[in-house]
């Protein structure tokens, strides 16, 4: 479980790094959950606690249970997945749950049908009908375990 915490100083932190970053201002950094007084004098602005907000980061997203991403997240989800499918796995593949070292989501014209396309390790690649999305396929943001697998039920 993800400490609300420690999630919201860390959002906090990189809006507030963002923002100075994009504007090129100085955001009052007394604001941030890292900032530390008495490096900010000696060194000027800047944040001395970006260590402990990188690990803080690394931490959180390490505690993030795996998850079903929608259709929508889906076409838009830059990292790695793991696609699982119902109804047995995808000729030359082994199991049911599978690492797809990419994807691509393609809508037609009329934006009601398309496909979601996967390539494996050996660079196969396996096409799904979008339709058929929490169906007969579906997209994990990790390794899902059977026990989280079993407790996401399937539309349809």
């Amino acid at each position: 479980m993800i400490d609300q915490e420690r999630w919201e100083n860390v959002i906090n932190a990189l809006e507030l790094c963002t923002s100075e970053i994009e504007t090129r201002t100085q955001v009052p950094c007394e604001k941030c959950h890292y900032h530390n007084k008495e490096y900010h004098g000696v060194h000027g602005n800047g944040c001395c606690n970006m260590r402990s907000l990188q690990c803080d980061i690394l931490a959180l997203l390490k505690a993030q249970e795996p998850r079903v991403l929608t259709l929508r997240e889906l076409a838009f989800y830059d990292a790695g997945i793991f696609v699982e499918t119902r109804n047995g796995c995808p000729e030359g593949l082994t199991d049911e749950l599978w690492p797809a070292l990419g994807h691509l989501y393609c809508v037609s014209q009329n934006g009601e049908d398309g496909y979601v396309s996967f390539v494996n390790w050996n660079a196969d690649t396996y096409d799904f009908e979008a339709k058929d999305y929490n169906v007969d396929f579906r997209c994990w943001t990790a390794r899902p375990t059977d026990k989280q697998r079993e407790a996401i039920p399937w539309e349809g």
